[in-house]
């Protein structure tokens, strides 16, 4: 019984917090300006693509990735065109690229071979 009326609460209290937090997000969308909800677009885009990055390691998964980032974009964004969405996509996966090449030539020229966190 008592298993049930914890299980009941935390459910409860989880989705109140998701609520919360949805809110939140919504209000500050609405009150920024275009400069602002441009760059709320940019930090999603580069942060779901470094997420699909770690999740699809296998060579030749760049459809699946783009596939996972576009449909929570497309969720989260609803207002955005897709192409405009697509174009943010590959410039975060550009910078994402060109960045760890840059980690891997240092770590190329020093001879570090541990790894480096950003």
């Amino acid at each position: 019984m008592f298993d049930t009326v914890t299980s009941i609460a935390t459910v409860v209290c989880s989705i109140i917090v998701l609520a919360a937090l949805l809110w939140v997000f919504y209000q500050r969308w609405r009150v920024a300006d275009v400069p602002q909800r441009q760059e709320m677009v940019e930090g999603a885009v580069k942060r779901l693509v470094e997420a699909a990055e770690q999740m699809y390691k296998q060579p030749a998964s760049g459809n699946a990735r783009f596939s996972w980032v576009m449909n929570r974009l497309s969720r989260r964004f609803p207002d955005h065109e897709w192409d405009d969405l697509s174009d943010a996509i590959q410039a975060a996966v550009y910078h994402l690229n060109r960045d760890n090449a840059a980690r891997d030539a240092i770590i190329h020229r020093n001879g570090v071979t541990r790894n480096v966190e950003q």
